[in-house]
């Protein structure tokens, strides 16, 4: 494994080698349509990790780039604006998550949920993202400490992961997806 460079790019050689996951399906009012319609916007997502962190890549194919909805900035919550959300369990949250939205300005929610409630606690995770906008899609690159989470990354602990994307855009064709 090389050192990941935090850039806003999957071109680093390990995201380069990692399994791709991607296929969204189009929600509505957050369940999976019928008949499993593929999302119209695409998203790829990669995940690599070392023993404090884990490393996401995520490129979300966008064929309008210039009527992305971005108004939220740095230190407002992503509510509304094109986003990417992370939803991230451990065997060892006993049935909680970590719930993490962000947009490419900077907006950002991060919070973790417990078992047996829809109450979110604030959470100061350390995440750190970059973000680029390309002619085709915007990309993301996270870097999560998990030991601000509780945890490690040992061979044989189990994260679990869902990705969810948030399209909003100019051209009227919202639609949010996810694995």
């Amino acid at each position: 494994s090389s050192p990941i460079t935090m850039d806003g790019s999957s071109e680093d050689r390990d995201f380069r080698e990692a399994v791709v996951y991607s296929n969204f399906i189009r929600l509505k009012a957050g369940f999976p349509k019928a008949g499993d319609e593929k999302a119209t916007q695409q998203t790829f997502i990669r995940v690599v990790y070392e023993h404090d962190f884990l490393y996401f890549a995520i490129d979300a194919m966008e064929n309008n780039p210039s009527g992305i909805v971005n108004r939220k900035k740095a230190r407002e919550l992503p509510w509304g604006d094109d986003s990417l959300e992370l939803f991230l369990s451990h065997p060892n949250f006993n049935g909680g998550y970590c719930h993490f939205a962000f947009t490419r300005d900077g907006a950002l929610y991060q919070a973790r949920t417990m078992p047996g409630t829809l109450a979110a606690s604030p959470l100061d995770s350390g995440i750190e993202i970059r973000t680029k906008t390309l002619s085709d899609r915007w990309t993301a690159e996270v870097k999560i400490p998990v030991q601000r989470l509780g945890q490690d990354c040992i061979t044989g602990h189990t994260w679990l992961l869902n990705v969810a994307r948030n399209r909003k855009n100019t051209d009227g064709k919202n639609e949010q997806s996810s694995l």
